[in-house]
């Protein structure tokens, strides 16, 4: 099995066990496209464990799953096992602060991730500026969505200061996050060689 997509099947924590029954047959599963499927954290956590030797995957789409803070980190527990993980999509998951800062310092190390979705979990200015320290490291991401986060203006301009020396960040989007004309300019002259999209 290579490809899985699976979207508003509304099974909820019970049908990700059935999915990944040990042992997981997920192992060569490159690319799992899952959706407002009320997984809730027993099913994330069901699932990280049936994605723990999945060495291959690519693709992580785990949109308006209500991981909630115990299935976030759980999640970010095995994600510097998915070194292949190109584009991990986790928006909309009330995640929360913690779990948010600690899936950003684990996608932040991985050699492959191009792209990362974290918008609308309840983060923060404060945790956000964390966020982009740990994500300002990363080797390979170049977009990354961070919509409706409660970053206001002054928390916008921080995040985007502590994002500048990731040099690889091609698009940044931060709709939904309250930011003032004087810190969207602010933001854009700390990020000149990025498009800035939702200020």
């Amino acid at each position: 099995l290579g490809f899985l997509k699976m979207r508003t099947t509304l099974w909820g924590p019970e049908g990700v066990p059935r999915l990944a029954p040990p042992p997981p047959p997920l192992h060569a599963l490159q690319e799992l496209w899952l959706g407002e499927n009320q997984m809730g954290p027993l099913g994330a956590t069901a699932l990280s464990d049936a994605l723990k030797q999945t060495t291959d995957l690519r693709r992580l789409a785990l949109g308006t799953e209500n991981l909630e803070e115990a299935g976030g980190m759980r999640l970010a527990e095995i994600l510097p096992n998915l070194t292949a993980l190109e584009q991990l999509l986790l928006s909309e998951n009330c995640l929360g602060p913690i779990a948010t800062e600690a899936i950003s310092r684990a996608a932040g190390s991985l050699p492959s991730l191009e792209e990362l979705w974290l918008c609308g979990n309840g983060v923060g200015s404060d945790t956000s500026v964390v966020v982009a320290k740990n994500l300002s490291s990363s080797p390979s991401l170049k977009n990354l969505h961070y919509g409706e986060n409660s970053l206001g203006g002054k928390g916008g301009v921080s995040f985007c200061k502590a994002l500048a020396p990731l040099s690889t960040l091609k698009t940044l989007l931060l709709r939904g996050n309250e930011i003032d004309a004087a810190s969207a300019a602010s933001i854009r002259s700390a990020l000149r060689r990025v498009k800035v999209h939702g200020l």
